[in-house]
């Protein structure tokens, strides 16, 4: 009885693995990141209704520098909020 329960735990874990191999070969969600990239360093302070206020950044504040992909970030000593 107990090989008998061994086997339909091997086969349903089996089965489990095929069926998310599978999926996955399926459904490839890769992101290729380009583009037009800001990055500020900090918290941004929240406005009267709670919502930060860098949401509505204009184009004329220096503090925002442009990259043109997230790993391109310069590191700046002791900035630990990006």
């Amino acid at each position: 009885m107990n090989r008998i329960k061994l086997l339909i735990i091997f086969y349903i874990l089996s089965s489990l693995v095929l069926v998310h191999t599978a999926y996955s070969a399926e459904n490839d969600s890769t992101i290729i990141l380009s583009g037009n990239w800001q990055y500020r360093w900090g918290n941004s302070p929240p406005g009267a209704n709670g919502r930060p206020l860098w949401l509505n950044h204009d184009d004329k504040d220096t503090a925002w520098k442009s990259i043109n992909r997230p790993s391109d970030i310069a590191m700046k000593t002791g900035e630990t909020d990006l």
